[in-house]
């Protein structure tokens, strides 16, 4: 069983919600650990609770199967409750270990990520009270990251844990959401820098960090 205003930089502190950042990757294509990496300064794992701590008022890291960058941060570090269960495991651990019932998980890879995009997904959780999960679509595809869950998540995620379900999208077909829209997010992250990921050197040469 298992432990069941925008276009600038701003504060804006969300009562009720958890900010988790999910840095439990092993960078096997990077060869090196991503939350190490420096962008613009400052460590990525830095940088996202730098970002988090600006939207939310308490800050968690999920470090996968060990605690890491405890040197580094002065928010908690948690490893994973149940190892080796890779971003599903950690939502997981931090739903579980989290205060409120809303959590806005981020993972450390996304050195764009926008305030003004986490804020859209903020704002709709009055908006949505049926939703267990508020997410972005992205190019026709939903991203799990960024994103809001709710603690009920957590009942079912163990469940698929039990039987090995690893993948996010698993937890998505079940659980109903609110979904943002390109054109919502494109209004505030023309681009879509915020979906940048790290997985590959030539992802990091394009983000500016080879």
């Amino acid at each position: 069983m298992f432990p069941a205003e925008r276009g600038h930089y701003h504060t804006l502190k969300m009562g009720g919600v958890t900010g988790i950042v999910l840095a439990g990757g092993r960078s096997r294509q990077l060869g090196r650990d991503k939350g190490l990496l420096c962008f613009e300064g400052e460590p990525l794992v830095v940088r996202a609770v730098r970002l988090l701590e600006g939207l939310c008022p308490e800050v968690l890291v999920i470090t996968g199967e060990r605690r890491r960058y405890t040197d580094l941060l002065d928010v908690p570090v948690v490893e994973d409750l149940v190892k080796g269960k890779g971003p599903l495991g950690g939502i997981y651990t931090g739903l579980m270990v989290s205060t409120y019932e809303y959590s806005l998980v981020v993972a450390c890879d996304m050195p764009l990520l926008s305030p003004s995009v986490l804020s859209l997904l903020l704002e709709r959780i009055p908006l949505s009270p049926q939703a267990e999960a508020i997410l972005p679509r992205v190019r026709g595809y939903l991203e799990p990251f960024p994103g809001v869950y709710r603690r009920s998540c957590a009942a079912k995620i163990g469940g698929l844990l039990a039987k090995g379900s690893l993948r996010v999208h698993n937890l998505l077909e079940l659980i109903p959401k609110e979904v943002v829209a390109e054109e919502e997010l494109r209004a505030v992250d023309p681009g879509l820098r915020s979906f940048t990921n790290l997985n590959t050197p030539g992802e990091l040469e394009i983000a500016g960090l080879g």
